[in-house]
């Protein structure tokens, strides 16, 4: 298993400490998202609830792309940190309203979850400083690999038409 996965990604040694958990981070979330997409499209075929279904829609959406920029980050793309945040945007924010009538909660949680809430009257705002911090993360790493591989084309010359490389 240790062999293929090296074979798979023969560059993700090359990543920063904050690189790898961040790829390993995102991964765990995709298949979590995927997983939990799953369960709830299944219960809302079930109990016929059609928001269920389209829950489970966006979530596994949110899971695919999570385990695109894991798949990316594994292979040393910058790509794939960008995509990251996009990844742990939607988990920023959590937003609890309940009357004697209506209720409303929206939050998407991460594996990984620092949160600290504010109530007011019957309303409920949360901040998941975990996800920011993922966030800020990503973005370094980015930075990074956007800053090796302008680098790394700087430092090639282009060939001329005609001309071969030594092997």
């Amino acid at each position: 298993m240790k062999s293929w996965f090296f074979n798979t990604f023969p560059d993700y040694k090359k990543l920063p400490k904050s690189g790898k958990f961040m790829a390993w981070l995102t991964f765990v979330q995709g298949v979590t998202w995927v997983v939990l997409a799953g369960v709830l499209g299944v219960q809302g075929l079930i109990n016929n609830m059609a928001w269920s279904v389209l829950f489970g829609v966006l979530i596994f959406v949110l899971g695919v792309l999570a385990l695109s920029a894991a798949w990316n980050a594994f292979k040393y793309r910058a790509v794939g940190f960008k995509r990251m945040t996009y990844v742990y945007i939607p988990c920023i924010l959590q937003i609890a309203f309940a009357s004697d009538v209506f209720s409303f909660v929206f939050y998407i949680d991460s594996v990984l979850k620092l949160s600290f809430s504010l109530t007011i009257n019957k309303l409920t705002v949360g901040v998941n400083f975990a996800a920011i911090l993922f966030i800020v993360l990503a973005g370094r790493n980015y930075r990074h690999l956007k800053m090796v591989s302008q680098n790394t084309d700087k430092n090639v010359e282009p060939l001329e038409q005609g001309q071969e490389t030594q092997p």
